[in-house]
């Protein structure tokens, strides 16, 4: 079992400074549709990029196990929220991969890298929305 453990401390404002021990503090807001202040991260920017970031690593880890040799590695993320009867929810993520490898052989097997990473990835399986993933290969 792992643990991950953060801090929250609410600074001014909507404002607030999350922090985890020995890593640089992050100052959050609502969005500012709901009163937040612009140019910081909002809860649900970091819910997505957890996403994104944790689909790059489970990606990343099974090239390595693969012996996948990949030369760069791109994506963009986008959350959908929603109002539902329940409330206002996330109702999805698309992640849209571009993976550059250096053999044009190996390009289908990079967007099945990306079909692994998508059933391993902890962070999106823990989610009650669908994450859906599209890649390409890039040949550089």
């Amino acid at each position: 079992m792992w643990n991950f453990e953060t801090t929250l401390r609410w600074t001014r404002g909507p404002l607030g400074l999350a922090s985890s021990t020995g890593k640089p503090d992050i100052t959050v807001s609502p969005p500012t549709e709901f009163g937040g202040e612009a140019g910081r991260w909002t809860p649900e920017d970091l819910l997505v990029s957890a996403v994104e970031t944790c689909l790059m690593m489970t990606a990343l880890n099974v090239a390595q196990r693969q012996k996948l040799e990949v030369k760069g590695y791109a994506s963009k993320a986008t959350g959908r929220m929603e109002k539902t009867p329940e409330g206002l929810r996330f109702t999805g993520v698309d992640v849209a991969v571009e993976l550059t490898v250096a053999d044009p052989a190996l390009a289908e097997k990079a967007v099945k890298l990306m079909q692994i990473a998508e059933k391993y990835c902890p962070v999106s399986n823990g989610l009650k929305f669908p994450v859906h993933v599209t890649a390409q290969a890039i040949i550089a």
